[in-house]
């Protein structure tokens, strides 16, 4: 909230297949159809979408784009497919940029990678399409465990760095249990 309350006007963006943006206009959550999309879509469709609207809201004709994690993968995407959009944007500023994954430290994500062809199979023939780690379940089981006091507390940490690599150093567990 810096920047807003600094008297910046903040616009926050979702790519969709998120709990905050889910409502398709044709396409219902359970169709397949629905999920087929990747990090090109987000770049050549979702961003310039955003940008197009916030550029109608403001008036304004080059914007300034903060993007984290994913949103720098969609900005590179759109950068390189839609560049016309490269006039549009006055600076970007990337945050945790993912453009390659050679690097990544995640012990899930390494396995999981090694079986994603075989994963895709599965998740074609049970029809499951949506990974939704956002439910009221986990939130009040994060509360429960992960809490400053919870005596299980450090096992929320390891299962953070699970799927993130182990970095102790950047983990606060006091604050742990409000982002799961």
């Amino acid at each position: 909230y810096i920047l807003a309350d600094a008297g910046f006007d903040v616009w926050l963006g979702n790519y969709r297949g998120n709990v905050y943006s889910n409502q398709h206009i044709s396409l219902d959550t359970d169709s397949a159809d629905y999920w087929d999309f990747s990090w090109h879509e987000n770049g050549v469709y979702d961003l310039p979408a955003m940008i197009d609207h916030v550029r109608s809201q403001t008036g304004q004709d080059k914007i300034f784009y903060i993007g984290h994690s994913m949103g720098t993968t969609g900005f590179y995407v759109m950068g390189s497919m839609r560049p016309e959009y490269n006039d549009k944007i006055r600076a970007m500023f990337s945050l945790a940029p993912i453009a390659y994954m050679s690097h990544m430290t995640s012990p899930f994500l390494q396995l999981i990678s090694q079986y994603i062809t075989e994963l895709q199979i599965l998740r074609g023939l049970i029809g499951f399409n949506e990974f939704s780690p956002n439910s009221e379940f986990l939130a009040e089981a994060g509360q429960l465990t992960c809490s400053d006091q919870a005596p299980t507390q450090s096992v929320c940490g390891n299962v953070v760095f699970l799927f993130t690599g182990f970095d102790s150093q950047q983990l606060n567990e006091v604050t742990l249990h409000e982002y799961l």
